[in-house]
């Protein structure tokens, strides 16, 4: 196998993480890259998003080249920080890195690439004085909540989603079964 560097990411390599990065999404999405129809705008927006990861202090964006000159894996992270609202000296200016958009091209998974990308990232993280990493996996990704509960990751929530027009339908669904929008408790008329 050839010699993988992981480096950081130079305005060069935007087209090429562009394409790893709706690779990702269709992975996420359980869809073929193709399916999903980047728009002229959506690629504007993700190449403006790779530009602030190579240029805005505070975040770092990686990449893994081959020994010849292809790209085959990234990773990124940015620090974010609590504003100093809290008066418990705990939550003051807590600051966390939180990693995201990790791909390794298919052909080259299972080789520890991704952990020497991750491993970059937290090398960062510690040069910034993190303290706690964050990060977001679906759960329908296996291999995901495998290699993150592995470097210590454990699940501290939920994320849920749904579409505008499901919400709304449970709500007229509720809404048509209960009255003006109350519960059946506060819809029952007294006896």
């Amino acid at each position: 196998m050839a010699k993988i560097e992981i480096r950081e990411a130079v305005p060069g390599d935007i087209p090429r993480l562009v394409e790893f990065l709706i690779k990702l999404d269709a992975h996420v999405a359980g869809v073929e890259a193709d399916v999903l129809g980047l728009t002229r705008a959506g690629e504007n927006q993700l190449r403006h998003r790779i530009e602030s990861f190579i240029d805005e202090h505070g975040k770092l964006l990686v990449v893994a080249e081959g020994s010849d000159g292809q790209l085959v894996g990234m990773g990124n992270i940015h620090i974010w920080q609590f504003d100093d609202i809290w008066v418990n000296p705990e939550r003051r200016g807590l600051r966390s890195g939180y990693i995201d958009d990790i791909w390794i091209e298919p052909e080259h998974r299972g080789g520890g690439l991704a952990r020497r990308i991750v491993e970059a990232l937290v090398n960062f993280a510690a040069e910034q004085e993190i303290n706690e990493l964050n990060l977001e996996y679906a759960l329908h990704n296996p291999e995901a909540e495998t290699f993150w509960s592995r470097l210590g990751f454990r699940p501290t929530g939920v994320r849920a989603s749904a579409s505008l027009a499901d919400v709304r339908e449970h709500l007229n669904g509720t809404l048509g079964k209960h009255g003006r929008g109350g519960t059946a408790k506060t819809d029952r008329k007294k006896t």
